[in-house]
């Protein structure tokens, strides 16, 4: 499992791409959307889905990746909280826990605009 965002820092109202990946073997398609939480002075939309299936020789492989588009509407200084995940391995009895660091970025003021 993997998190990453397109840039760390940013004015105010720019938008921001938050990608959550997950890869193995299995249902992956299952998975519903992985998010972690921002601020009420995020404006955040609706996470794109995709997910990939690729035959190797010695299997199959997926990833499940989740886009998140979000807008900082004010100066801040972020950092959120980790992202989480667990499933369940039948054949193991095992609920293996997945975790990535949260994600740190930087917003400064708006460019105003000039009239005229």
């Amino acid at each position: 499992m993997s998190s990453e965002i397109d840039r760390t820092e940013l004015k105010a109202n720019e938008p921001l791409t938050l990608k959550i990946t997950v890869t193995g073997k299995g249902n992956l398609e299952l998975i519903e959307a992985l998010s972690t939480v921002f601020p009420a002075r995020f404006e955040t939309y609706d996470p794109k889905i995709s997910n990939i299936l690729r035959k190797t020789a010695a299997a199959f492989q997926a990833a499940a990746l989740s886009n998140i588009l979000l807008f900082p509407e004010i100066p801040v200084n972020f950092r959120s909280n980790p992202v989480e995940f667990s499933i369940l391995i039948l054949r193991d009895s095992l609920i293996p826990f997945l975790q990535h660091p949260g994600i740190v970025l930087k917003s400064t003021k708006a460019m105003k605009s000039r009239a005229g």
